[in-house]
């Protein structure tokens, strides 16, 4: 190869440049309409969660409910305040409605930037973002599945292998809290 030829930057074709030209204002419009969007999705998916909220939390609790029992603890869960029980509730179900949201808000922020995109760059994207999404599955499914029985094992062993200074009841149960839920033998609730 000659030399002058290695250094060559290579440009845009002319059907590769973007189709649609907007103005800032255009820009901000797009944005906005985006961002209407985003929390409409949202706000749909934090409903939803919030009607099936006792199935979610029935989920979430499993591994801790099965790492207790095989601790010989009582499979409960404790709260200190009268409040706890349904914070608890609302806050599983909003941040489970934000990830059930999510690839919407994905979508729209996608939608928004694609305009400014060259096409061969559109094409990395729509070809990596399947991956994308199955790569983050796959990480979630692993940090439910095999990461947090481990962890919660360790920790709640931890906390029961040995007792407080001057008491010899477990560090894992207050006798002056009450269970929030028993969830020895319990089905998921059906909503």
């Amino acid at each position: 190869m000659p030399p002058e030829q290695a250094h060559v930057i290579p440009t845009p074709e002319a059907s590769d440049v973007p189709p649609i030209e907007m103005s800032f204002g255009d820009h901000l419009d797009e944005l906005r309409r985006r961002l209407i969007f985003a929390i409409a999705g949202v706000t749909v998916a934090c409903i939803i969660t919030l009607y099936f909220g006792s199935s979610i939390l029935w989920w979430i609790q499993q591994p801790l409910s099965q790492v207790l029992r095989h601790e010989g603890l009582p499979a409960q869960t404790y709260g200190f305040k009268v409040t706890t029980g349904f914070a608890i509730y609302v806050k599983v179900s909003l941040i489970s409605g934000l990830i059930v949201a999510g690839p919407w808000v994905l979508y729209q922020a996608w939608r928004f930037v694609e305009a400014g995109l060259y096409a061969s760059e559109r094409k990395i994207v729509i070809l990596l973002m399947p991956f994308s999404a199955f790569m983050s599955t796959l990480g979630v499914l692993f940090a439910y599945y095999a990461m947090l029985p481990i962890c919660l094992i360790f920790l709640i062993g931890f906390s029961t292998s040995y007792p407080p200074a001057g008491d010899t009841d477990s560090l894992l149960v207050d006798k002056l809290s009450a269970p929030i839920r028993d969830l020895s033998g319990i089905s998921p609730p059906h909503a």
